[in-house]
């Protein structure tokens, strides 16, 4: 079934491909998840990962090991990303971290997304607490990510020096330099949060300037119903502080993949000098790297071709199959073999920001399509990321086909209170860029018209 595009460099899709089914660390899931081009194909028995661990909750020794080796890989992904940054690179310590941590993102969007929707649900019934206001709890208390940091800092900056943003009207070369420096040293503090997918490069200065702005326009928020649960049965407390730092976790695995990802490609240009061309290495497996870094030569040689996604990985018995298409024909031949699985024109999801919105649907495959987008639109992406963000905050309503209460389309749409409804599984499938579309983020349900 067709499924969800990720332009992720190719090494790591393999990675994704290759834990899916054979990674056991920090949580062994056992599904099959084919790769097609850039686009994960819908996985085969992941339903079967959570019909299997229905109870998982339940058992509190479980979820505390859980929670214990994944701040163990996030913390070896620390000293790692802190050792290249000093210049020590350790090629078999990165493929194991970058494998343990698409590990862990997996596990919490295969797996744990949908479990913690339930057991909130659960609590707020035995504990007669709000849903709504249990569920904005849990993301409030989840949203901890290097984009957020971003933006505190930026508005202390703002803050500290709001006059001097006003009378140059937002614009970087009429800042005072001392200013300026501190723009440009926070570029590349956090420049590398857009370099997620391929063809992304850093955020410049004036980039996270044009973010600023609308950042202090958001009214500070104030203490709500949301901050003031009252739970007071004991082990409800302590399921709800594990629920939360699952979700931190996951945010800051991403974070840490994102980052490493980045340093590798430093890495490998300062390696690699004139030999070091983007468009092939990103189309090439690890080990394949690691071939060119032996022999840079081979890129433009035995690689040379590798300048396109026309190719697939697949699980086949203990290990992976590939396939690269030579042909662009006969790659999007296989495409169109492969079925929407559209099967219910029923657009749910869980609601992440409450509201309601009618408006004119802009779906997102793709950078080019999110370069199209227009403010007022609702924005409709599979998942969303740090580079949709000076896209998301111009949207009329955010919909997405997966992620849960905690996912980064929800996390965003609470900090800028844009109605938001997440994990409907099928939007992308059914909207087309110009539908106009309902979205009743009260509910959580999405209406063509």
């Amino acid at each position: 079934m067709r499924g969800s595009i990720w332009e992720l460099d190719w090494y790591l899709d393999v990675f994704f491909a290759e834990i899916a089914a054979f990674g056991n660390y920090p949580f062994y899931l056992g599904y099959e998840q084919a790769v097609l081009g850039d686009e994960y194909l819908d996985p085969t028995g992941w339903k079967n990962v959570v019909a299997d661990h229905l109870n998982f909750f339940s058992n509190s020794s479980a979820v505390k090991k859980l929670i214990i080796n994944q701040n163990t890989i996030l913390n070896r992904a620390d000293s790692l990303i802190k050792g290249m940054k000093k210049g020590k690179f350790e090629l078999k310590e990165y493929k194991k971290i970058q494998l343990w941590l698409s590990q862990l993102m997996s596990s919490v969007t295969v797996l744990f997304d949908p479990l913690i929707n339930s057991e909130i649900e659960k609590v707020s019934l035995k504990d007669g607490v709000n849903k709504d206001s249990l569920f904005g709890y849990v993301v409030d208390q989840s949203s901890h990510t290097a984009l957020g940091n971003s933006n505190q800092q930026l508005l202390s900056l703002y803050h500290r020096s709001q006059d001097v943003f006003e009378s140059a009207g937002f614009e970087l070369d009429k800042l005072p330099s001392n200013v300026r420096r501190a723009m440009e040293q926070h570029s590349k503090r956090f420049g590398w949060i857009n370099t997620g997918e391929k063809g992304s490069d850093e955020w410049t200065a004036k980039e996270f300037l044009s973010q600023l702005k609308p950042l202090i326009n958001i009214p500070a928020k104030q203490i709500t119903a949301e901050r003031r649960i009252d739970i007071k049965d004991r082990s409800s407390k302590e399921l709800l502080s594990s629920i939360i730092q699952i979700n931190i976790n996951d945010n800051d695995a991403a974070d840490k993949q994102v980052e490493l990802d980045f340093l590798f490609q430093k890495f490998l240009a300062a390696n690699l000098k004139e030999r070091y061309v983007e468009k092939i290495l990103e189309n090439l497996t690890f080990e394949e790297i690691l071939q060119v870094l032996d022999n840079p030569g081979l890129v433009n040689s035995r690689f040379y071709s590798r300048v396109n996604n026309w190719r697939a990985v697949w699980q086949e018995n203990d290990g992976l199959e590939f396939h690269y298409f030579s042909d662009q024909k006969d790659f999007d031949n296989v495409v169109r073999l492969v079925p929407t699985g559209v099967s219910s024109n029923k657009i749910s999801g869980s609601v992440a920001c409450k509201g309601f919105v009618e408006g004119k649907a802009r779906v997102i495959r793709t950078q080019k399509d999110l370069e199209m987008f227009v403010k007022g639109e609702v924005l409709i992406a599979e998942k969303t990321q740090p580079k949709y963000v000076p896209y998301m905050v111009k949207a009329a309503a955010i919909v997405t086909d997966i992620g849960g209460i905690t996912s980064h389309a929800a996390i965003i749409s609470r900090e800028f209170e844009i109605p938001c409804i997440v994990g409907t599984e099928n939007a992308t499938k059914i909207l087309k860029t110009g539908d106009m579309v309902v979205v009743d983020a009260n509910v959580g349900v999405v209406t063509k018209k």
